[in-house]
C-alpha cells in the first residue's frame, strides 16, 4: 500500500508541475494546507475520496488515470488484466473509497 501511495503521489506531483502549479496552489484547490500536499506527493498520506474527486475535476482526468495511470481503462478491465497482487490492491482501494463515501454521505445526511 505504501508503494501505491508513492506512485499516486508521484503522479500528483508530476501533474502539478506540468500545469505550473505550486504546492500552495494545489492546496487551495483541495482546501488543505501545503503540508498535506507535501505528504500526498511523498506518499505519506492518501487522498480522501472528496480530494480525489476535486483533483480529477481540476486536472480533467478520470480517477483511473490518476490512481492507476491507465488512460481510459475502466477498473473492470484493470482487474481482469491484473495479477493477483495488483487485483488485491485495487480491491483495497475500492473498499477504502466506499468507506470514505459512506462516511461523507452519513455526515451530509445527519
Amino acid at each position: 500500500m505504501k508503494d501505491d501511495l508513492k506512485e499516486i503521489g508521484g503522479r500528483v506531483r508530476a501533474l502539478r508541475k506540468e500545469r505550473g502549479l505550486s504546492q500552495a496552489d494545489l492546496a487551495c484547490v483541495l482546501d488543505v494546507d501545503e503540508t498535506a500536499i507535501s505528504k500526498i506527493e511523498n506518499g505519506k498520506r492518501g487522498l480522501a475520496t472528496a480530494e480525489l474527486a476535486q483533483l480529477c475535476e481540476h486536472f480533467q482526468m478520470s480517477s483511473d488515470e490518476l490512481l492507476f495511470a491507465e488512460q481510459g481503462a475502466p477498473a473492470g478491465v484493470l482487474l481482469r488484466a491484473a495479477d493477483g497482487a495488483r487485483t488485491q490492491r485495487v480491491l483495497e482501494r475500492v473498499e477504502r473509497a466506499f468507506a470514505d463515501y459512506r462516511y461523507v454521505k452519513a455526515l451530509i445526511e445527519s
